[in-house]
């Protein structure tokens, strides 16, 4: 058998597998336990953190004929072909290609039809934002008071741009982007699982590229895996997306922290130097959100961890932003030129995205920023034993 991606390998089949989703999914799960079934749903949010997999699995659930609780049973003829894509009751719409009134209007009249097997038919129009305007208003009638077999799935990136008559119409799910700690729990079992031996350190990188993303962060996994010949490793997962490895931060922060100017701007430089073009996810990394809660005098964590510059430990970002906070006092805006601390912030995350690009008059601006901050007094020694 050919290999099949990690991303549909591990797409869950049932709603306790959905990732980062508990709110919703136990909406669903208590609407199918008591029939109060909607006859339309919107599913928003961003790429790649389950709607498409939330609505196949409710058309699932609907269809079992064998399900006696929530969960679709997974055995019957019904699910089997639900799982294979064949089942006929089940009918996906791409509305990127099919986003014309001729298209709504042949589903106007296909919804007259009965189910094949059971009790309904659905629906899931995925990108339903595509859909033209003439689309959508032919679209109304029938979403609003469609037959008693049929139930509409709507899923979309960007509800923005989907009218308000159609949002009335709807019951809405907001899909949220999953936190980084949920993800990378989720990442180390399914390694576990497939027995592909990994480093702990590599995992917050492919999760910081992945924005949020489950599917994103699978993708990614897969491409690190292979190109470490099998296995994950901090080093080569950073060289392959041209992140700046733990180590490196440490090495920045313990730097800036010890007041060495000249370390700080050579972490920065062999940054640069070693990072890949292009490469500008790192930025929202933990560090960043660490150093930036330390300079509005916050320690809110956000689920996100960063690395402790003593230890190279993981910790909170609450843990990190009352280190610094405590290291830097109340640290006002110092450096010069067009840079602020809350500008310089992002350096501690990913140097070398901070730094690439730059042209000479801001790389200047740039360098005498990090020397100002590495001057800021420090109140007590930051991060020993935190």
């Amino acid at each position: 058998m050919s290999y099949q991606v990690l991303a549909r390998k591990w797409r869950p089949q049932t709603f306790e597998a959905v990732v980062g989703q508990d709110a919703i999914t136990r909406t669903l799960r208590n609407a199918l336990v008591s029939g109060r079934i909607a006859h339309a749903y919107l599913f928003a949010g961003p790429r790649g953190i389950g709607k498409t997999t939330t609505a196949r699995l409710l058309a699932k659930a609907l269809l079992c004929s064998e399900r006696s609780g929530p969960e679709p049973c997974g055995t019957c003829a019904v699910c089997v072909e639900a799982q294979a894509g064949t089942i006929v009751d089940i009918v996906e719409i791409d509305a990127a290609s099919n986003r014309g009134i001729d298209e709504i209007r042949a589903l106007r009249e296909n919804v007259k039809y009965a189910p094949a097997r059971g009790r309904y038919k659905v629906y899931i129009v995925d990108e339903v934002h595509q859909l033209t305007a003439h689309a959508f208003d032919a679209l109304l009638k029938t979403l609003e008071e469609p037959p008693a077999h049929v139930v509409f799935v709507l899923a979309t990136t960007d509800p923005r741009d989907v009218p308000p008559t159609v949002l009335s119409r709807v019951q809405r799910f907001d899909f949220r982007p999953i936190a980084p700690e949920t993800l990378i729990k989720s990442l180390e079992r399914i390694l576990q699982e497939e027995k592909i031996p990994f480093e702990a350190a590599a995992l917050p990188v492919v999760v910081r590229s992945a924005e949020g993303s489950l599917r994103d962060a699978l993708s990614l996994l897969d491409t690190a895996i292979a190109y470490g010949g099998g296995k994950l490793e901090a080093a080569t997962v950073a060289q392959l997306l041209g992140a700046t490895a733990p180590e490196a931060v440490r090495a920045f922060c313990a730097a800036l922290i010890g007041h060495d100017t000249t370390a700080a701007l050579e972490a920065v430089d062999r940054a640069v130097g070693s990072a890949e073009a292009g490469a500008s996810a790192e930025a929202t990394g933990g560090a960043e959100a660490g150093l930036s809660a330390a300079a509005t005098g916050g320690a809110e964590a956000g689920g996100l961890r960063c690395y402790n510059v003593a230890s190279g430990e993981p910790h909170t970002v609450g843990e990190m932003a009352s280190a610094l906070a405590a290291a830097f006092g109340d640290v006002k805006p110092v450096v010069t030129g067009e840079y602020r601390l809350g500008d310089v912030r992002h350096i501690v995350a990913s140097p070398a995205t901070a730094a690439r690009g730059l042209g000479f008059r801001a790389q200047t601006r740039f360098a005498d920023g990090i020397a100002e901050f590495a001057r800021a007094p420090l109140r007590e020694p930051a991060l020993a034993g935190s």
